[in-house]
């Protein structure tokens, strides 16, 4: 929370490791620790950023944040130690980046900077411009993060990497523009408060609604081009829709009953159950040497697959299941045992104590209270 890591972890950098597997997978890049080792540096510099971002908007907002009674990072650490964290996450991204060694990337984080700057800064402050605010937020918060993934991964350029790139990188944009849309609806009455004059109150709801659903239509044709170029992308969109249908009415009572609420089960998709089963299915049709991401997101993200897995293990009674599993073995064993003992004690002619052997007392004791159980129900 001190570096609003919930407004980004999960929707930013799980969604860039999202990316990293499908260009792994579709390009086939090579698992090399030189791999490893650019996405781990190249992430450290999107955490960087991200951490910039949010900073610089809290810092500029932070009147109307205080008018509107609105959470800031700023009220809470201090205006000079968010000018710290703000200047230390921008050397640090660019430090970071220097270290990749391409000029591309850093010419690309440079105009990351200068975007989140013009969206955020007086007088410029595209946030409340209208459209081109929701075409910059497209494009700095997804679409550049992920050309900057496509640098680092993507070496030979032919036209088919042009055509799921620009497929792929259009429906990243897209979403992004669509998501902004219902996050600024979502704060309207806070934008009043604060006299910002963001998208909310420059446009209709019903202005609003019917170009989310413009940009909704294409963002599905496009997902479904870049979805088809990978094998079994079909077990995806199976699991994804029941899924997503199922933990929207865990949490709501009801399936989704206006056409805006949609917009979430398919955003819950697209951040808690894309990054990994897509990371499943490189780890089983890919290479096996990709489950580092795999874990990471398993691990330190939040996923529809894990929260199964919780519920499941709350709700699932474990000792009957046990019992019926081990019910075949625990019957071979008993007759295993018996068939010694009948052995021993018919063919044998072994006396009792010697046939129970240790267990004699046992034996006896239990054959006592037997005994004792049949007189009293008699």
């Amino acid at each position: 929370m001190f570096f609003k890591s919930d407004k980004w972890w999960v929707y930013k950098i799980g969604g860039g490791l999202l990316t990293s597997i499908l260009f792994t997978v579709y390009y086939h890049v090579p698992i090399t620790s030189v791999y490893w080792c650019n996405l781990a540096v190249l992430f450290g510099a999107f955490i960087s950023l991200a951490v910039f971002g949010h900073v610089l908007n809290d810092l500029c907002d932070l009147q109307s944040d205080r008018l509107a009674g609105k959470r800031n990072l700023v009220d809470t650490v201090g205006k000079n130690a968010a000018l710290v964290i703000l200047f230390g996450a921008t050397g640090l991204a660019l430090v970071l980046i220097s270290i990749l060694e391409n000029p591309l990337l850093l010419a690309l984080a440079g105009v990351q900077i200068l975007l989140n700057l013009m969206y955020s800064v007086r007088p410029i402050r595209m946030k409340e411009k209208g459209v081109l605010a929701i075409v910059v937020t497209g494009f700095y918060e997804r679409t550049l993060p992920y050309i900057m993934i496509a640098v680092i991964l993507v070496e030979h350029v032919t036209s088919d990497t042009y055509i799921l790139l620009f497929v792929y990188l259009t429906w990243s944009f897209l979403w992004e523009a669509r998501n902004f849309i219902t996050g600024q609806k979502a704060d309207r009455l806070l934008d009043e408060q604060s006299q910002q004059k963001t998208i909310s109150l420059v446009f209709s709801d019903k202005a609003l609604n019917s170009f989310q659903w413009g940009l909704f239509l294409f963002e599905v044709i496009l997902l479904f081009l870049w979805m088809v170029r990978f094998a079994n992308w079909w077990v995806v969109a199976t699991v994804c829709v029941p899924v997503g249908l199922y933990f929207y009415r865990r949490e709501n009572g009801t399936l989704p009953t206006k056409r805006s609420e949609l917009f979430k089960v398919i955003d819950d998709s697209y951040n808690l159950s894309f990054p990994v089963l897509f990371g499943l299915l490189a780890v089983f049709t890919y290479s096996v040497d990709i489950w580092p991401i795999l874990v990471l997101l398993l691990i330190a993200f939040d996923n529809h697959l894990r929260l199964l897995s919780v519920i499941i293990a709350k709700n699932v009674d474990w000792q009957r299941w046990w019992r019926w599993v081990t019910f075949p073995f625990r019957t071979a064993s008993l007759i295993f045992n018996w068939s010694i003992y009948y052995f021993r004690k018919w063919i044998l002619k072994w006396p009792e104590e010697r046939n129970w052997g240790k267990h004699y007392a046992k034996h006896l004791d239990d054959e006592r209270m037997n005994q004792s159980i049949e007189k009293k129900d008699s």
